[in-house]
């Protein structure tokens, strides 16, 4: 695991940004799983900037969104799918061809996760995932007590607090990309910003909170990216 602190959350933001630049211009074809979180928009909001000047160029590239609210369909204002498309997907050269989206309202949903899985699997996996440190102790949903063999499933959210950013209505259950695809990444990047945030990252990073998940499932070529808040506690 490696961590880096910036000054604030938009340092972290850029930093973000221009990994994933970097990424993309060495592997034009990158396959990047992305959640639908508003801790990122400023990092799209960067890689927007940077597409129109010329420095990057998406059309290559293949995006899996790593969770949708069940009951919703791609484009359905509220949905994650809606939030990547109106933030980012709908302002570069990305084609929906490109992206491996839940159908929420699908009605089998077990053969939704196995259509997803195969989409993942088929494109050889993943080679940079993108994700959040929530302040409930989990990054995303990698919980400690989380299966981390598991293929994409449903999973019924126990709050709605997670998807606050999507959805207009709390919802019962939510598709989830598995573990299984995030552990089997290349390279994973999380991203922590915010005081409320810096006791789960001095207990992730420090306090060995999660020691178990370090030894069977954090990941070989994992990186923090933490802004000065969340860091605080680190060196206490």
């Amino acid at each position: 695991m490696n961590y880096a602190i910036f000054k604030d959350y938009e340092e972290m933001s850029t930093s973000a940004a221009e990994i994933i630049i970097q990424e993309v211009n060495q592997n034009p074809d990158l396959f990047i799983g992305i959640s639908a979180d508003v801790n990122f928009r400023r990092v799209l909001e960067i890689l927007v900037d940077q597409y129109l000047l010329g420095h990057v160029d998406f059309s290559k590239c293949r995006f899996v969104i790593m969770y949708e609210w069940m009951g919703t369909s791609s484009y359905e204002e509220g949905s994650c799918n809606q939030f990547l498309y109106k933030e980012f997907f709908s302002k570069v050269n990305i084609k929906a061809t490109q992206l491996v989206l839940f159908n929420g309202k699908s009605e089998k949903p077990k053969k939704e996760c196995k259509r997803i899985d195969q989409d993942i699997i088929s494109y050889g996996g993943l080679d940079l995932v993108l994700m959040t440190m929530g302040a409930d102790c989990n990054i995303e949903f990698i919980r400690p007590n989380s299966y981390f063999s598991c293929y994409s499933h449903v999973r019924r959210i126990g709050s709605k607090h997670y998807f606050d950013h999507c959805a207009s209505q709390p919802r019962p259950a939510a598709y989830l990309v598995g573990n299984k695809h995030i552990l089997g990444a290349k390279e994973v990047i999380v991203l922590a910003n915010g005081l409320q945030k810096a006791p789960i990252i001095k207990k992730t990073l420090k306090d060995n909170f999660h020691l178990h998940i370090r030894k069977k499932a954090f990941h070989r070529n994992i990186t923090f990216l933490l802004d000065q808040e969340a860091s605080s506690l680190l060196h206490t």
